[in-house]
């Protein structure tokens, strides 16, 4: 147990310390259901290739427009907006602050909230270097002599110059079918000239998209005739997890697939969802890995049409003393001026904690952070080799001498035993 968590301290300080394409940060509690589509696919990566278009979609409690605007940067491996490049030498674009004028009311809803997009490329901005980006939505008021950050999106620019094949396996370096998978990488690459891999390549491996456990991998473990491969590395063992809990609301008045009960309070509908226990058993079940989509029993548009709700979840547990227990999905920003935790209750013996929630279908589990930031799922789903997870890889490289990181390399696997 100690040296598992060793291990999990290790790798939050190292994902802290690069950009992420599908990272989001909140500053305003107000901001909702925050997406990032590819050519329309919720589903997909955030990372864009040529010919593609992204669009960023959020809801903003309120009734009345606001005057949003965004600015697109390239950022830095560790997550910075750069400053090694002038903006003219990564992005075509009309202005700074480039006014976000798709906004469209929700229709028959209770809680009324303005729908906002905005799509890259576009007239006002064009960013053409691959590499990590960094979506930046303001408010301007005023009151106010500066644009206040509402929050911010990472995406990642993809020119393809790299093969990546990415094989798992259960038989790790350290157990066998039991409670980890182990993940191993090949790369060709295209047209690519690499003097010291070490300085000039970084390999990032995801396991469902999460921003608290993926791991920058080491040098590789081969190098011979323009492959790179990585082999027998402990840094990509990963613990297997399991499979992710789901529940469905499409009507806000009726009770859905993973729903105990609606309660009423005013115009505001109370999703109690059943009761969660830890699990000592691997689940199966088909689940997508932490994705949430919008979904209501109303004709049309269900950004528009679907309402939100009051949804309260509740973990049976021994209290976890020093850690804090939170929900976590690819709907949960990655920080959060309303972070999505739950608090323990001493008469139920449990944590619970309610959430406004837009109806749809949500994947989630429940992960236990420490005071020095290790998170850790397995204190309460269990780790077991038969979970299916997505591993997704990001090839970057930076040639001696050059000014910014590429994305040459991108790859999906959807792993089961």
């Amino acid at each position: 147990m100690n040296h598992l968590f060793i291990v999990f301290f290790f790798l939050f300080i190292v994902c802290e310390s690069h950009a992420q394409p599908g990272r989001v940060r909140t500053n305003d509690e107000k901001v909702q259901s925050v997406r990032l589509k590819i050519d329309g696919n919720a589903e997909r990566p955030a990372v864009l290739q040529k010919g593609e278009q992204l669009e960023l979609s959020f809801d903003y409690i309120d009734p009345v427009v606001h005057r949003f605007t965004y600015r697109v940067d390239l950022l830095t491996f560790d997550g910075k907006i750069t400053d090694e490049l002038f903006d003219s030498e990564y992005i075509r674009q009309t202005e700074e602050q480039i006014p976000l004028d798709d906004a469209e009311p929700s229709e028959f809803t209770r809680t009324h909230y303005m729908h906002y997009r905005l799509t890259l490329p576009n007239t006002d901005a064009v960013p053409f270097l691959s590499g990590n980006y960094r979506i930046t939505v303001c408010e301007e008021s005023d009151d106010a002599d500066e644009p206040r950050t509402v929050f911010t999106a990472d995406f990642g620019i993809l020119d393809v110059k790299a093969t990546v094949g990415i094989t798992v396996s259960t038989d790790t370096d350290i157990d066998r079918n039991r409670s980890h998978q182990q993940v191993s990488v090949k790369t060709l690459l295209r047209n690519v000239s690499v003097t010291d891999a070490e300085r000039e390549i970084r390999l990032l491996v995801f396991q469902n998209r999460r921003f608290d456990n993926f791991v920058t991998a080491p040098a590789p473990s081969y190098i011979y005739n323009g492959q790179l491969e990585w082999k027998h590395c402990q840094a990509l063992i990963f613990t297997a997890g399991n499979e992710y809990r789901r529940f469905e609301i499409i009507s806000s008045d009726h009770p859905g697939m993973g729903v105990d009960h609606v309660s009423k309070d005013g115009d505001w509908r109370d999703h109690h969802l059943m009761t969660d226990e830890k699990r000592k058993n691997y689940v199966f079940y088909e689940e997508r890995n932490g994705i949430f989509v919008p979904r209501t029993d109303w004709e049309g548009d269900a950004e528009l049409t679907a309402d939100y709700v009051r949804v309260h979840f509740q973990l049976l547990s021994p209290e976890i003393p020093g850690a804090e227990c939170l929900l976590q999905g690819l709907w949960t920003p990655a920080e959060s001026i309303a972070p999505y935790r739950l608090k323990y209750n001493e008469l139920t013996q449990a944590y619970e904690g309610t959430f406004l929630l837009k109806t749809g279908y949500y994947d989630y589990q429940y992960v236990f952070r420490s005071p020095n930031g290790a998170v850790k799922p397995s204190l309460v789903e269990g780790d077991f080799f038969q979970t299916e997870n997505e591993y997704m890889t990001l090839l970057y490289h930076r040639p001696l001498g050059s000014r910014y990181w590429q994305l040459i390399g991108h790859s999906v696997l959807s792993f089961r035993q």
